[in-house]
């Protein structure tokens, strides 16, 4: 995957992410849903892990995953990625089968983390050469 369309990626869940956060901290409900479910999943109890909210954690890894493709760090990359996939789905899991509803914007995020882990994955199985070893000067 070419780092500006991966980038272009992350921007656009850094940007759902700030919406939510201050549709959530600000107007205390989503302005723009195209379902119910966004206001219905923001007031949730799961909304917060900790006392953060969701949004801000999407914020972070966001930003995080900006940089480390900014940064080209592939190995920490890639493992984000997969950290972000699992805390996504995990989200995705109780929006579905404990809330009973879904959030447009929280699995459109979820989508960009999927698309970009399976790119990202697929890139990796491209730079494995015969003998079984990443070769890392391939871009």
């Amino acid at each position: 995957m070419k780092p500006n369309l991966r980038i272009s990626f992350f921007i656009i869940g850094l940007l759902i992410s700030l919406y939510l956060l201050v549709s959530y901290s600000v107007y205390k409900g989503i302005l723009i849903c195209p379902n119910d479910g966004c206001d219905e999943v923001a007031m949730s109890p799961y909304s917060k892990i900790i006392g953060i909210p969701v949004p801000l954690i999407g914020v972070f890894g966001y930003l995080a995953l900006i940089n480390l493709s900014i940064f080209k760090i592939e190995r920490f990359l890639t493992m984000t990625l997969i950290l972000a996939f699992l805390f996504s789905s995990y989200l995705m899991i109780i929006s579905i089968f404990i809330i009973k509803t879904l959030c447009f914007w929280c699995l459109l995020s979820f989508l960009i983390i999927l698309i970009t882990l399976l790119l990202q994955v697929k890139d990796k199985i491209k730079r494995i050469n015969k003998k079984g070893f990443i070769d890392e000067q391939i871009s």
